[in-house]
């Protein structure tokens, strides 16, 4: 079987991709090859796959041919005629060397100059901004130079500029996304903050549109620092504060006014309180802000709850504090007039008045003055003490009645007993008509002595009765012995006092109490008083005489 003449001729069909290879690189455009990864190893390349073996031909049955058709014969692999070994100096002796020669120049290129190139294409593609571009162009350079390094910072930057791009775009979820692949290139934590935050702004604007301003001005706030977030947080609190209005809930809306900035509409807010009478409210909502500019409505609404509650005390004390704020004067005279009205239950008729002065116009203020005078009156006169009680009966109408008493019968009563009120007060001893003794029958000694004024004193109140008698009392005390001795330094004294109370018809009086004999004249009072002790088988005898009219004041 003759020859076919193709079996001679190399197949160059299989140096296509050599050819390619070997044009020169593009560099606007990325390269189209894939180097193998530095990390698997190289395979030698060989452009032709190993002849297969020789099969005899076995010619395959078929229909008969056709007249003038000599049928190809059919190969299961390709065939290989048999024919004789080419002579020497046939073209087939170049293949092998051919074949080893652009193995070398595949390895060449697949190790050489592919990394070279890719790594070109990546400067060029990160100085023209594309870092995506460069980072594949980086990669591609395998462990050429710094091109692993060159390939993150790529990426990164990469990143960054998506990050960039997506925050314009008001994307910021993908924005913090981007930022935290970017790492540390440029400012990306800083841009992955700002980014965070603009997801609560983005939020925040979400809620608003919703109406639900309560959880919106709470976005707001977590972005903070995000551009725009400190007014539309402002913003929403202020329509969160419209919205409590409408509900009546002055006091949150109240905090909430104050969230938002609006001072004048907190103010405002607050009046609305005040005026309803809805006191604790303010005190709640105001009493935590430590603003002085709310004190006022604060002290105000507080001493209107200690008002209501009567505490008078402290209600004063905090309607003093709001100034003139609303009705704070009047609403302190009232507070006065309740601690009056306390005070004159509790008998304590001077604090009452007082207070009642400071309630002056308010109520019947100006009565119940008149009244704690009266009755301060009626209290000296019970107690005896009846030149301080005919004083207050003087600076009285004549016609005021309490209880079915008035003035006009107390001092006809002290005008009918006027004998007794100079006997009503206080004395210190005379100068010089003190004596004190004491003597002991077992002695013809005894010693007498002369106190000085300031050594006896004594006190009378005249209780003019309702059966028209009189009761002297009060207390006397003197100095007296305590003891006898023949050496005049050695004796002793010690301060006696006696009280004494005694009904009496006449001012002129003479009565005795135990050991002392009390009397009073126009001399002034004197007290004689004298007693007896044992001592051993002796009786001392110990005796005082005491003038007392040195007046010092009436009672």
């Amino acid at each position: 079987m003759p020859n076919d003449p193709r079996d001679n001729m190399p197949d160059l069909s299989e140096y296509n991709e050599e050819t390619v290879v070997m044009q020169p690189p593009r560099y606007a455009e990325e390269p189209e090859f894939d180097p193998q990864p530095e990390s698997e190893p190289t395979q030698e390349y060989d452009p032709r796959p190993e002849p297969a073996p020789r099969q005899e031909y076995v010619p395959q049955p078929g229909p008969a041919p056709q007249q003038g058709y000599a049928p190809r014969p059919q190969y299961a692999q390709r065939p290989v005629s048999p024919v004789a070994p080419p002579p020497r100096g046939s073209k087939k002796k170049w293949i092998v060397p051919l074949i080893i020669i652009a193995a070398l120049i595949l390895i060449a290129v697949s190790f050489l100059i592919v990394p070279a190139v890719s790594y070109r294409v990546g400067e060029k593609s990160f100085e023209a901004g594309n870092y995506a571009g460069a980072a594949r162009s980086f990669k591609l350079a395998g462990s050429y130079q710094d091109a692993r390094e060159r390939a993150a910072i790529a990426s990164s930057a990469a990143a960054y500029e998506n990050g960039v791009q997506a925050f314009a775009d008001g994307e910021y979820a993908a924005a913090a996304a981007c930022f935290k692949d970017a790492g540390d290139y440029k400012d990306a934590k800083r841009q992955l903050e700002l980014s965070n935050l603009g997801v609560s702004f983005a939020r925040g604007e979400e809620l608003m549109k919703a109406g639900d301003y309560a959880a919106a001005a709470e976005k707001f706030a977590a972005a903070k620092y995000f551009p725009g977030a400190s007014a539309r947080e402002s913003e929403a609190y202020g329509k969160l504060a419209e919205q409590l209005l409408e509900k009546g809930s002055y006091g949150e809306a109240l905090h909430a006014y104050i969230a938002a900035g609006d001072r004048n509409a907190a103010v405002s807010c607050i009046g609305s309180l005040v005026e309803s009478g809805r006191y604790a409210e303010v005190v709640d909502a105001v009493g935590t802000l430590n603003d002085p500019a709310f004190n006022s409505y604060l002290n105000y609404s507080q001493g209107m709850l200690w008002l209501q509650s009567g505490e008078y005390t402290a209600a004063i004390e905090f309607l003093d504090a709001a100034g003139d704020l609303y009705d704070a004067p009047s609403r302190m005279k009232e507070a006065y007039y309740g601690q009056g009205e306390e005070l004159l239950k509790r008998k304590d008729y001077e604090e009452a008045a007082n207070s009642f002065r400071c309630a002056e116009g308010y109520a019947d203020a100006a009565a119940k003055i008149t009244t704690c005078s009266f009755l301060t009156a009626e209290d000296y006169f019970a107690d005896g003490s009846l030149n301080t009680a005919k004083k207050l009966y003087d600076s009285l109408p004549s016609d005021f009645e309490y209880n079915g008493v008035t003035v006009a019968e107390r001092l006809e009563t002290l005008n009918k007993y006027k004998a007794f009120l100079p006997l009503c007060g206080r004395w210190d001893a005379s100068d010089s008509a003190n004596r004190v003794k004491t003597i002991s029958s077992s002695s013809r000694y005894y010693w007498i002595g002369k106190p000085d004024a300031t050594h006896g004193q004594i006190t009378v109140k005249c209780v003019i009765g309702s059966d028209g008698k009189v009761t002297v009392r009060g207390e006397v005390q003197f100095l007296r012995y305590s003891n006898f001795s023949v050496s005049s330094y050695l004796l002793s004294t010690t301060r006696e006092k006696i009280s004494f109370s005694q009904t009496v018809t006449k001012a002129n009086f003479a009565f005795k109490v135990g050991n002392l004999t009390l009397s009073h004249s126009a001399n002034g009072y004197r007290a004689k008083w004298q007693v007896k002790e044992k001592s051993g088988t002796a009786t001392n005898t110990y005796s005082a005489d005491y003038t007392y009219n040195n007046q010092k004041t009436l009672y």
